[in-house]
């Protein structure tokens, strides 16, 4: 799955998120997440990313490959 700026995505927590910035391609990003009627900035990694819900005005449905 590719991550790019601005993307908006679901955690796995079930939060939430827009991209806003590639820290490291495929693996870390600097997200805006929206929780309990607020927004935090925290640090996510790919695995805590369950899908992609809109990419600019698209809207498309992709999940993370599950690690075992």
């Amino acid at each position: 799955m590719k991550i790019t700026q601005y993307d908006r995505v679901r955690l796995r927590d079930g939060h939430t998120a827009y991209i806003v910035e590639i820290l490291e391609d495929g693996k870390a990003y600097l997200a805006d997440i929206s929780k309990n009627c607020d927004t935090f900035t925290e640090h996510i990694t790919i695995n805590d990313i369950f899908k992609i819900i809109s990419l600019g005005s698209k809207w498309i449905e992709h999940e993370t490959e599950e690690k075992q």
